[in-house]
């Protein structure tokens, strides 16, 4: 009998939001799990950690269900106004798949600017 593990598949959900509007929530879903992952970190592009204590980010790394697991990060109206790279850092809990994966999630911010219809 030869036992395959399953392979572990991180998707990102980028989100667009509108420049200093609501607050927006990003995430990573990771599928093909046996076990809540070990460790969950959320990170700027420039290696910054925002998983805890820093003001305008707030994380939870979520809980299994079923074979999956989505970790979200909560990105304060504040921090809305530029286009972001965030990076979901998942440790999977199991032995085999200790390795940590990165997979970076896109907060995309535009602006709408009005324009005079007056004639």
């Amino acid at each position: 009998l030869v036992v395959t593990p399953t392979a572990i598949v991180v998707t990102a959900v980028n989100k667009e939001v509108l420049s200093g509007t609501d607050a927006v929530v990003i995430s990573c879903k990771v599928t093909g799990l046996t076990a809540a992952l070990q460790t969950v970190k959320w990170q700027k592009s420039d290696d910054t950690d925002v998983t805890s204590g820093v003001t305008g980010y707030t994380s939870n790394a979520g809980s299994l269900s079923g074979d999956s697991q989505t970790t979200t990060l909560t990105v304060a109206s504040a921090q809305n106004n530029a286009d972001s790279t965030y990076n979901c850092l998942i440790t999977p809990a199991t032995q085999d798949d200790a390795t940590q994966v990165s997979t970076p999630v896109t907060l995309n911010v535009f602006t709408i600017t009005p324009h005079d219809r007056s004639i």
